[in-house]
C-alpha cells in the first residue's frame, strides 16, 4: 500500500512540476478520443443513411445468405474446413416468419459426372424449395412439381436442355 502511495505522491509532484506538459497529454488524448467517437458516429450515420436511401428508392428488397466456402490467404484462395449451410428445415421455419412479406427461396447447387453405359457427362443440378416459380418467374418446358409431389418427396426432376446462342 506504500508503495502505492509513494507512487501517486511522485505522480502529482510531476503534474505540479510540469503543468503544460500535463496540459498537452491531457489535451491530446481527449483529442484523440473525441475524433474516435466522431469517426465511429460518421461512420453509423453514412450506413442509417445509405439504409434509408435504398429502402425509399426501391420496392425490390432481396437478401442472400451464401456461406464462406473459401478463405483468401497471401492471395491464394484456400477451401474452408467448416462450411456451415441453411438446412431444409431452417429454411421452412424461415419462410413461415417472412410469408407475410414475400417469398423465401432455398437454392443450392452443385456439379457432377452422369454416367450412362459407356457415356460420362457434367451435369449441373440445381434444387429450390416449391416456391421458385413465385419467386422469379421461371418458366420451363413442361411443368414444375406439383404441390403431392412436392409434399411426398416425390423422386421426379425438371429437366433443361443448356441454352443455346442464337445463330447457331
Amino acid at each position: 500500500m506504500q508503495q502505492i502511495i509513494k507512487s501517486v505522491s511522485i505522480a502529482l509532484k510531476n503534474i505540479r512540476a510540469n503543468p503544460l506538459h500535463t496540459f498537452l497529454s491531457t489535451l491530446g488524448m481527449i483529442i484523440g478520443v473525441a475524433s474516435l467517437v466522431a469517426i465511429l458516429a460518421l461512420g453509423d450515420g453514412l450506413e442509417q443513411t445509405g439504409r434509408e436511401q435504398i429502402e425509399s428508392t426501391t420496392n425490390v428488397q432481396m437478401m442472400n445468405v451464401s456461406p464462406k466456402t473459401i478463405d483468401v490467404v497471401n492471395e491464394v484462395r484456400v477451401p474452408r474446413d467448416t462450411v456451415y449451410a441453411i438446412d431444409l428445415e431452417s429454411a421452412r421455419a424461415i419462410q413461415q416468419q417472412v410469408e407475410q412479406w414475400g417469398f423465401t427461396e432455398l437454392f443450392d447447387e452443385s456439379s457432377r459426372m452422369a454416367t450412362y453405359g459407356d457415356s460420362a457427362r457434367a451435369i449441373y443440378i440445381q434444387s429450390t424449395l416449391g416456391s421458385l416459380p413465385d419467386f422469379d418467374n421461371s418458366t420451363v418446358t413442361g411443368r414444375f412439381f406439383s404441390s403431392e409431389e412436392i409434399k411426398s418427396s416425390s423422386k421426379k426432376i425438371v429437366l433443361t436442355l443448356p441454352c443455346q446462342t442464337l445463330g447457331r
